[in-house]
């Protein structure tokens, strides 16, 4: 008769802690750099002479952009 230990009782317990630090730390530089992305875009777009509803659209759309892009990058290169 042969006993069989269970998996999850013979594995020892991995430290999540740093790895959900830098993923948190990574989430928020691309957040910051977005709205970057967008303060600059809302700018050239007003500087352009377009109204203040199209500026923000259009700054809208750049962080929806770059947070995208920023995402699936990171998402390409964990691999």
């Amino acid at each position: 008769m042969t006993t069989h230990t269970n998996e999850a009782q013979s594995r020892k317990p991995v430290d999540v802690s740093a790895h959900t630090h830098r993923a948190r730390s990574r989430l928020v530089q691309m957040a910051v750099l977005s709205a970057v992305v967008a303060v600059a875009a809302a700018i050239l777009k007003g500087l352009a002479g377009a109204g203040v509803a199209e500026a923000i659209l259009t700054a809208g759309g750049a962080f929806g952009s770059t947070m995208g892009l920023g995402l699936a990058v990171t998402n390409v290169l964990k691999r």
